[in-house]
């Protein structure tokens, strides 16, 4: 039913190929979302992606009943956010993060949202020196809950914007201890194919930083 939508659909690129053994693989692609079905004759209720503002690009998605949830990316600063379309209602919301556990410099990733019927998403957070975080955001009471103890951070966090050479803005998370004699400072980086690090914990960088070095 998807795929005859989708032929149907003025905008949208559909391939056809066989498998190997498990039936036709089918691979649909798109420049723009909102060019995307994201409805059927079922469930009915056809929603808009669009935005205003051209600095974010969406990373990754979830589709509930009700809501389609957005994972986008700043390219300016390499901020991440969550948007939330209400299918009933067409319109949208950015949902704030909790503030007090420094989310903004934190990696955001989908949390496994298996139900499409659910009321709630359920989202990851982590840096490199914090182990991850489930969260859960409720879609009518836009409250936050978390099933994780949360240990409180004992370093400090920053997302700064450096200028290259050929005059590229380049985005750089900074981890530091203020407590201890600064070091020195170790960069971690990748500059291929306009991929971002995901800044994901890694256990091995937490000593350096209680020593004294700016990751």
């Amino acid at each position: 039913q998807f795929l005859n939508q989708t032929n149907d659909h003025p905008n949208t690129n559909c391939e056809q190929r066989a498998g190997s053994g498990l039936g036709p693989e089918i691979s649909v692609y798109e420049e723009q979302v909102e060019n995307l079905p994201l409805s059927s004759n079922q469930l009915g209720r056809p929603i808009h992606i669009h935005s205003d503002e051209l600095e974010f690009f969406v990373e990754d998605m979830d589709l509930f009943e009700d809501y389609l949830v957005l994972y986008e990316r700043s390219s300016i600063n390499s901020n991440q956010r969550i948007r939330i379309l209400d299918r009933d209602k067409n319109c949208h919301d950015i949902v704030t993060l909790p503030d007090q556990h420094h989310l903004n410099n934190h990696m955001i990733s989908p949390g496994g949202n298996m139900h499409f019927n659910a009321n709630s998403l359920n989202f990851c957070s982590e840096s490199p020196l914090t182990p991850p975080l489930a969260w859960t955001y409720n879609f009518e009471k836009k409250s936050f809950s978390t099933s994780t103890k949360y240990v409180e951070e004992k370093f400090e966090s920053e997302r700064v914007t450096t200028i290259a050479n050929d005059g590229t803005s380049i985005p750089l998370s900074l981890y530091f201890n203020n407590s201890v004699r600064s070091r020195g400072v170790i960069l971690i980086g990748y500059g291929s194919y306009g991929q971002n690090i995901d800044l994901r914990y890694d256990p091995a960088l937490s000593p350096l930083v209680n020593r004294g070095f700016v990751i």
